[in-house]
C-alpha cells in the first residue's frame, strides 16, 4: 500500500541518508529493527508499520529493512512518500 502526504498512521520506520534507522524517532540498528518495530506495534496497538526513506537511501537498504521486519513477524507494511508536482 502507498500512503500519500497525509500524516502516516502506525509505527513509523525511518531510514535516512546517513544510514541511520529509527522506530518512532528512536534510533536503532538494522539488526534490531524488526524486534523494535514489533515491540512498538504491540505497545501502541497499531496494526501496521509505515516505512519512510530519504530519496538517497538505496533499494538494497530498504529491502534489508523489510526483511528484518518480516523475520520479526511484522506482516503489514506501508510506504510513505512526499508527493511532487509534475
Amino acid at each position: 500500500t502507498i500512503t500519500s502526504t497525509s500524516p502516516p498512521q502506525g509505527v513509523i520506520v525511518s531510514l535516512d541518508s546517513e544510514n541511520r534507522v529509527f522506530v518512532n524517532r528512536e534510533e536503532t540498528t538494522i539488526e534490531e529493527l524488526g524486534r523494535r518495530a514489533h515491540e512498538a506495534l504491540l505497545e501502541s496497538k497499531q496494526t501496521s508499520v509505515v516505512i519512510r526513506a530519504d530519496k538517497s537511501v538505496t533499494y538494497e537498504r530498504i529491502f534489508r529493512a523489510i526483511e528484518s521486519l518480516k523475520i520479526a513477524g511484522v506482516n503489514q507494511m506501508r510506504f510513505a512518500y512526499e508527493q511532487q508536482n509534475l
